[in-house]
């Protein structure tokens, strides 16, 4: 890891000791606090002065420089030539200069093109203040493209689920803890209760006394991960009257 201060010429950490005396103190201290504090975050950072040149960074942005196959000599470079794809996205320099002129930490979600496909970037950049002052800004990257393609196969499975569930001929409960928090169409023409009224029922207000408290045990020791039968009989009762709807084959699992 190499340091520099505005205007001066990058300086390694093997040129300490040939630095005058006078410039020794405020070097010794960011060569001692700065490299230790800033390879123990595992995500990628660098600091910037406010020419956006880098003056810092640690060891997990070296290792993201390799990955992405780009030059690692950065140190007195502007972050735009470090990193090519940045080049024309006006926001990003809008968002260090919003963090030299209020202090106030930005975070921002980006998609950046490198490696023959987009990846989303998570960017926080933090001020750092000397004598009250900002000369210095801190970005901690992280990609998150993993987690973005989860939540995206997410919606596409919940889009998937729901098409199927709205138009099946069965009744699909789903219950947490122990009310119900989803019913399909089928399930309130078979109760006659509306999907909003079922929400705010327990999920064995609908099953015949004779069989709750075996409808119970199973309900929790399900949602506890301990292994119970899919597939059991229950018989079920209909419109706020205990009034005999028939057995049913039900089939529960956890999700």
């Amino acid at each position: 890891m190499t340091s520099t201060r505005p205007g001066k010429k990058p300086i390694s950490p093997h040129q300490i000791k040939k630095c005058p005396k006078t410039d020794r103190p405020a070097l010794y201290l960011d060569q001692k606090y700065y490299p230790a504090t800033l390879d123990a975050i595992p995500d990628p950072l660098h600091i910037v002065d406010r020419q956006l040149r880098i003056i810092l960074f640690n060891r997990a942005y070296k290792k993201w420089l390799k990955d992405l196959k780009l030059g690692q000599e950065t140190i007195g470079k502007n972050i735009f030539k470090v990193l090519p794809f940045l080049k024309g996205q006006k926001n990003i320099r809008a968002d260090y200069e919003k963090v030299f002129t209020t202090g106030k930490v930005v975070i921002s979600e980006e998609v950046q093109h490198f490696n023959g496909r987009d990846h989303f970037i998570e960017v926080r950049r933090l001020p750092i203040r000397e004598d009250r002052q900002i000369f210095k800004v801190i970005s901690i990257v992280r990609d998150i493209t993993d987690r973005k393609n989860a939540e995206k196969s997410l919606r596409e499975s919940e889009q998937k689920f729901r098409r199927l569930a709205e138009t099946i001929s069965a009744g699909i409960f789903i219950y947490r803890g122990d009310h119900y928090v989803y019913a399909n169409p089928y399930a309130e023409t078979t109760t006659g209760y509306s999907r909003r009224e079922l929400e705010t029922m327990k999920l064995w207000d609908l099953i015949h006394p004779e069989f709750r408290e075996e409808v119970k045990k199973r309900s929790w020791a399900r949602q506890q991960g301990r292994i119970v039968p899919e597939r059991y009989e229950t018989k079920n009762i209909k419109e706020r009257r205990d009034r005999d709807l028939g057995r049913s084959q039900d089939r529960s699992d956890r999700i």
